[in-house]
């Protein structure tokens, strides 16, 4: 545009202007530099003929152009941002920014290839250099020169500058901060949704990688979860307790190549069965000399709606029958033991009125109600024997008791007999019914002679 207008500039023939020899080149270099001036301050589309509107129209159609392109960006992020989401893929890859439980402990965090660390220097010398920890495990910092900090800590490599510094200016202060964390990779393997690669930081730990595979499935031992490190050693966490009391010592801290494997259960190991309505119904593996209630409390087993008064575990065919809200040290020593079958119900809000009642069927359960107004409410016949006959079997321990005053609980059956006449004619039609069958048997037999 410049040498354009430059050219018009040449073409364009002044008038002479009659001064002094000595002050006409003056006055010409003079009088041109003015027109450039005037001419480079005007829009370039007035100098070129356009109008004031014009320019004005083709500048905002520029801005609006250019606002149409970041949205268009924003919403291809925001689609990619969401497809990796549904993918199940590491969210953190996703985001420039590290999301940290906890701030990094320069003692504890070591440095490695992909860590970018920043050097603030002042004194003699002021300079700020952002340095990334290179594949080789060094750092480059212009005139220092390169240490190797692959393997230590952030406090071990700000003690290896502080010696390089002093070495290199005098009266020079220094910072050095980590301000972005490596990511590398992991491994999950076993009995998870989705098997495969995911990328981890340094504060990511087990269960993040596990929830980040699509969690574990119904067959999955999480009592026994290996992570296999890079230097061979293993490590076996029980993440149901983790899960169940928060410990962290049973969720570990990832390192770079971790293999989490989440194996199946193994029926050789010691386990139990849980019999009941609720998501803890199966097969759960168990530690030698796990109690009963410490059990129930890592399967998240225990709710409301259990009836902890009536727990059982069947042991070499019997009945064992445990009551949890009995003091802790009746159910502390309560230790199982591999194949017992845990049998959890649920509370019963109902009573169940049987026999010679005219509305036969579940009641509402009421506490402190006697067995007499149970019948009564479920309206007795005239062939109803005494009140003192009715009969309550308990729905804890199946035992029968006697009697109208007796006190319900919820879920007993409550049974209303009948007259003596009543019971005298239910054995009649039963020796009745008994006896048409041995005729029948007689006469078959007869026949087939």
């Amino acid at each position: 545009m410049i040498r354009l207008q430059h050219t018009l500039l040449m073409r364009h023939e002044f008038s002479p202007v009659l001064v002094p020899p000595g002050r006409r080149r003056f006055g010409r270099a003079r009088l041109i530099t003015l027109i450039l001036i005037a001419i480079l301050q005007l829009p370039t589309g007035v100098a070129f003929g356009q109008s004031e509107e014009a320019v004005s129209s083709r500048a905002r159609q520029s801005d609006d152009e250019q606002i149409l392109k970041d949205r268009l960006r924003s919403i291809q992020y925001r689609d990619r941002l969401s497809d990796d989401i549904r993918q199940g893929k590491n969210l953190i890859t996703a985001y420039d920014q590290p999301l940290l439980s906890q701030p990094v402990n320069a003692q504890t965090y070591v440095l490695g290839p992909g860590d970018a660390l920043h050097l603030a220097l002042w004194g003699d010398l002021d300079a700020g250099y952002t340095i990334p920890v290179l594949p080789e495990g060094t750092i480059s910092i212009p005139t220092i020169g390169v240490i190797e900090i692959a393997g230590k800590t952030l406090a071990e490599a700000r003690d290896r500058l502080k010696t390089a510094v002093a070495s290199s200016y005098r009266n020079v202060t220094f910072t050095l901060d980590l301000v972005q964390l490596r990511r590398f990779r992991v491994y999950v393997t076993g009995q998870v949704e989705k098997p495969g690669t995911y990328f981890a930081q340094e504060q990511d730990r087990v269960s993040d990688l596990i929830e980040l595979a699509g969690g574990p499935l119904e067959w999955a031992d999480m009592r026994r979860v290996e992570v296999r490190h890079a230097d061979q050693s293993t490590a076996v966490l029980d993440l149901q307790r983790f899960y169940a009391t928060g410990s962290l010592a049973d969720n570990l801290p990832l390192q770079s190549g971790d293999i989490i494997h989440v194996a199946p259960i193994n029926p050789s190991h010691d386990y139990v069965i849980v019999e009941s309505d609720l998501e803890s119904n199966g097969v759960h593996p168990i530690r030698p000399g796990e109690t009963l209630l410490s059990f129930l409390q890592s399967n998240r087993a225990l709710s409301r709606r259990v009836d902890l008064r009536n727990v059982r575990i069947v042991r070499d065919n019997r009945l064992l029958s445990h009551d949890l809200l009995a003091s802790a040290n009746d159910i502390a020593g309560i230790e199982l033991q591999s194949g017992d079958r845990i049998s959890l119900t649920l509370v019963q809000d109902e009573v169940f009125v049987e026999g010679y009642v005219l509305r036969p069927g579940p009641q509402a359960y009421f506490p402190n109600v006697k067995a007499i107004e149970y019948a009564n409410n479920a309206g007795r016949t005239g062939e109803s024997g005494s009140a003192d006959k009715i009969k309550v079997i308990r729905a804890s321990t199946g035992k029968e008791e006697r009697g109208k005053d007796v006190i319900v609980e919820r879920g007993d059956r409550v049974i209303v007999a009948g007259t003596s006449k009543e019971h005298l004619k239910d054995i009649f039609q039963i020796f009745s019914s008994a006896a048409s069958l041995i005729v029948s048997f007689a006469v078959i037999q007869s026949l087939n002679k």
